[in-house]
C-alpha cells in the first residue's frame, strides 16, 4: 500500500496541502491539483489508486470529476469531501460510483481507514483479476487438447482417402496404357486428394488459430452461425462414432454481433464437449441428438439455443456448473473450469445465458447477445 497513489483536488490550499502533507506522513506518494480539469489531467498521466476531491469547485466541480473518472478510469477509487451542505449531493454521488464521501473538517483518521479500505478492495480485485487469467489459461489448455483429439478424428477419414488414392494414381501412372476412361478416373481421384488435402489444411489453420489465441479480447462484428460451424469442425467425427446426430437449425438472416470469434467459439466447443462426455456415459438407447437453433429475437438481440437428450443434471449441479472448477463430468474428464470460462466470456459480450435441465431427459443452454449496431466499438 506505501506506494499507491493519492491524488488531492481541491481549490483551497490549506485543505489540499494539509491533507496532502498527512498522506505522505502514512507513506503514500501524493499528487495535487487545484481543480478539476488539473486533476483529470493528472489521472491520464499517473492513474493514482484513489482520487479526493472536493464537491465545490470553479471550473468542474466534484461530481463532474467523478463521472469522468468513472467512464475513463473505472479502477480508480473515488472518495468525495463535501460541506455540510451537499450531503445529500454526496449521497446521491455514492449510487454513482464514488467510494465513499466526508463532510469538512475532515477526520484525517476515518478518511485514512477509508483509504485503506479501497486499495484493500484494489488489491482483492487485482488478484481476481489474476486468477481469471489463470483459470482462461487453463481452459485454453483443455481445449486446445480437446481440439486435438477431435483433429485426430478428423484426419482419419481425409488421410485414409488421399493415402487409397494416390495408390491408384500411381498404379495409373505406371501403366503406360492409359485410355480415356482411365484418365477420367485419374482426374476423379486427384480431385477427391484435393479435396481432403483442403479439408485438412482447413482443420489445421483453423486449429492453428484457435491455439494463437491471446487472453485480450478482439472484437469485430461477426456471426454467430460461424463461430458455431467453426467449433463443430472438431466433433463431427467423434459424433459420429458417438453415433450422436447434430441438428443445426441456422436463422439464414441473423444479425451480426460484436464480439470476439475465437472467444465465442470456445463456448460452443465447451458446449459440444459436455454433450459428448456425457453420452459417453449413457448405457440406455435413446436416440443420441444435439440440437442448435439461432434466431434473430423481436427485442434486437441474437438467441442461441443449444439442447442435448444426454441425461441431463442434478439441482446441485445446475446451481454449480457456472463455478471455477466445477466437476460436471461423471468420466472425470477435463479440469472442471470449462462453462466458468464460457460464462465470463459471454458476460464479456453484454451476453447472458441460461440453464434448463431435467435429471434423466436433457439439457438446454439459452445464450443472447445484443445484435451489433454499425460503429459499434468496445
Amino acid at each position: 500500500m506505501t506506494s499507491s497513489k493519492i491524488l488531492v483536488i481541491d481549490d483551497e490550499e490549506t485543505l489540499r496541502e494539509g491533507l496532502a502533507k498527512l498522506l505522505r506522513l502514512d507513506g503514500y506518494e501524493v499528487l495535487t491539483a487545484v481543480d478539476g480539469p488539473k486533476g483529470l489531467e493528472i489521472c491520464e498521466r499517473f492513474l493514482p489508486n484513489v482520487v479526493l476531491t472536493d464537491v465545490k469547485m470553479p471550473h468542474m466541480d466534484g461530481i463532474q470529476v467523478l463521472n469522468v473518472i468513472k467512464e475513463k478510469f473505472p479502477k480508480i477509487g473515488v472518495i468525495l469531501i463535501t460541506g455540510h451542505g451537499d450531503r445529500e449531493l454526496a449521497i446521491s454521488a455514492l449510487r454513482d460510483g464514488a467510494f465513499d464521501f466526508f463532510n469538512k473538517p475532515v477526520d484525517f483518521d476515518k478518511l485514512s481507514n477509508s483509504i485503506k479500505g479501497k486499495l484493500e478492495v484494489q488489491e482483492l480485485e487485482q488478484e481476481r483479476e489474476r486468477l481469471q487469467v489463470q483459470l482462461f489459461q487453463s481452459s485454453k489448455l483443455a481445449t486446445i487438447g480437446t481440439l486435438a483429439g477431435g483433429v485426430a478424428y478428423e484426419f482419419n477419414s481425409p488421410l485414409a482417402v488421399v493415402v487409397a488414392y494416390v495408390d491408384e494414381v500411381r498404379a495409373m501412372i505406371e501403366d503406360r496404357h492409359v485410355d480415356a476412361k482411365k484418365v477420367g478416373e485419374l482426374a476423379a481421384n486427384l480431385g477427391m486428394i484435393g479435396k481432403s488435402a483442403a479439408r485438412m489444411q482447413a482443420i489445421v489453420k483453423h486449429l492453428l488459430t484457435y491455439s494463437r489465441q491471446s487472453d485480450a479480447l478482439d472484437f469485430r462484428d461477426i456471426n454467430l452461425n460461424d463461430a458455431i460451424r467453426n467449433a463443430f469442425m472438431f466433433f463431427h467425427k467423434s459424433f459420429q462414432k458417438g453415433m450422436i446426430s447434430e441438428v443445426f437449425s441456422l436463422a439464414d438472416d441473423l444479425p451480426r454481433v460484436w464480439g470476439d470469434a475465437g472467444k465465442l467459439e470456445s463456448v460452443f466447443v465447451s458446449l459440444f464437449t459436455n454433450s459428448r462426455d456425457a453420452f459417453e456415459t449413457i448405457t440406455d438407447k435413446r436416440e443420441r441428438c444435439v440440437t442448435i437453433v439461432s434466431s434473430r429475437h423481436e427485442n434486437g438481440h441474437v438467441t442461441v439455443i443449444y439442447k442435448d437428450n444426454a441425461g441431463g443434471m442434478s439441482a446441485d449441479l445446475v446451481q454449480k456448473i457456472f463455478e471455477p472448477f466445477c466437476a460436471s463430468k461423471i468420466s472425470a474428464k477435463g479440469t472442471g473450469v470449462g462453462m466458468a470460462v464460457a460464462n465470463g466470456v459471454i458476460g464479456a459480450h453484454k451476453g447472458t445465458i441460461a440453464l434448463e435441465s431435467e435429471m434423466g431427459q436433457g439439457t438446454q443452454f439459452k445464450l443472447t447477445f445484443p445484435a451489433y449496431q454499425q460503429g459499434e466499438t468496445r
